[in-house]
């Protein structure tokens, strides 16, 4: 009773598959439709609300009138 018990995939996945025509048809047709419902869903983010506490990280090219972090100069840091 020592018999082992094998999978019919793994016998069948040496074989190489033959098809006809209309199965080739079939595949095809079926492969189209399952792509096609991929695009038909709702946009799971179409609800998302901008919060304002997010950082806006728009770069600007133009310079902002404020006021200008001081920077000290070498002066400053020599030692006497």
């Amino acid at each position: 009773m020592a018999t082992s018990r094998e999978s019919g995939r793994l016998k069948d996945a040496n074989q190489k598959r033959i098809l006809d025509e209309a199965a080739r048809r079939r595949r095809a047709r079926k492969a189209l439709e399952a792509l096609e419902q991929d695009n038909f869903h709702d946009d799971p983010h179409a609800d998302l609300v901008m919060s304002k506490k997010v950082p806006k990280f728009q770069e600007t090219l133009e310079s902002r009138g404020g006021r200008r972090k001081k920077t000290r100069s070498a002066e400053y840091y020599k030692q006497r």
